[in-house]
């Protein structure tokens, strides 16, 4: 529900969301299991909640280079919320 509050941009600003599809055994791209969110925070990084850390991290926007073109929704135009 949350990437249909904004609208996709590839120029995201601090405070846009950021998703991911972490579960590449599923073999679906945008709109099928994007399973994780976080926070872009500008210069490349987002701070996100990590399943592998156990805590609140911040990270390159695709979260240590494990997961390369990240889905960012801006959250802050007119579109948003």
């Amino acid at each position: 529900g949350q990437i249909n509050q904004g609208r996709k941009t590839n120029t995201p600003r601090p405070g846009d969301l950021v998703f991911w599809d972490t579960n590449k055994r599923d073999g679906i791209r945008y709109g099928g299991d994007l399973d994780h969110t976080g926070i872009y925070i500008g210069n490349n990084r987002v701070i996100n909640a990590s399943a592998y850390y156990g805590k609140v991290v911040y990270q390159s926007v695709t979260l240590g280079g494990t997961h390369r073109n990240p889905l960012f929704v801006n959250v802050l135009g007119p579109n948003g919320y």
